[in-house]
């Protein structure tokens, strides 16, 4: 099965309903949002990926990685299963604080904080932890300060400079504002990462195998106008060219496409 339609069987109208209800967007919104986001995250990986450097950081970040956030995705957005998770009085940040490794002891969240171009110290779980409502303000503050960054330091290295048109275009396609998008795009991650690290771990798959996944990916979406201008972007095309017919007819294909999935074309 190729791995957008994985990625696609884990937004369950369940997950759907709590993103809605997390961010304010309307169900529709939510549900475009996501497919915009998810398609963003494979592209840039892939993106990643195709260097031989690139690829061993990616494969040997996987190993700490086993798909294990899949048995309770709906926790990763605060939903169903997440309760457990707050008892120690925690939010959203927490859970996913937990799930990627924050902390000085090196788990996930330190190896995705090197390799996605984090800043040095807590690791991606304290600045999840932080941005995403982990703990009070005093430890909030804390966890920024060991960071070193914030959000933006961690998707900053996947995206580079492209990441302010990635979730301008992504909220201009769905309605959903930034602030809803930056924080999807911390929740699809470790969804993704954790169907990749099932994929390494089943097929046993090398550097190379893990990149030939993603490079599939996007080539058999490369007829969706999402992910056409999710790779436009990533190469270099700027979305806030107000001169530009070629974005302007991307976001109309885009439109187009979100239409046709509403109404089941």
């Amino acid at each position: 099965m190729d791995l957008m339609d994985i990625i696609k069987q884990q937004i369950t109208p369940e997950v759907i309903g709590q993103i809605s209800q997390n961010t304010g967007a309307t169900p529709q919104q939510a549900a475009a949002a996501s497919e915009g986001v998810t398609h963003a995250l494979v592209a840039a990986l892939n993106n990643q990926a195709q260097t031989p450097d690139g690829a061993a950081a990616l494969h040997s970040t996987l190993d700490d990685h086993d798909g294990s956030v899949l048995d309770n995705v709906m926790g990763l957005f605060g939903g169903a299963g997440a309760g457990q998770q707050q008892q120690g009085g925690g939010g959203i940040g927490d859970i996913l604080g937990s799930v990627l490794g924050g902390g000085s002891g090196g788990g996930l969240g330190n190896v995705l904080s090197s390799v996605l171009g984090g800043g040095s110290g807590g690791g991606l779980g304290n600045v999840l932890g932080s941005v995403l409502g982990g703990g009070g303000q005093q430890q909030q503050q804390q966890q920024q300060q060991q960071s070193g960054g914030g959000i933006g330091d961690i998707l900053g290295g996947l995206f580079g400079g492209n990441l302010g048109n990635i979730t301008s275009s992504i909220s201009h396609m769905s309605g959903m504002n930034t602030s809803g998008v930056m924080q999807l795009l911390m929740q699809f991650a470790p969804i993704i990462l954790g169907i990749l690290g099932q994929q390494k771990a089943q097929q046993n798959l090398a550097p190379s195998g893990l990149s030939n996944i993603l490079s599939s990916a996007v080539g058999d979406q490369q007829g969706n106008p999402i992910m056409q201008m999710m790779s436009h972007i990533l190469g270099g095309g700027n979305t806030q060219q107000g001169g530009s017919g070629l974005m302007d007819s991307m976001m109309t294909n885009v439109g187009s496409h979100l239409l046709g999935s509403l109404f089941g074309k």
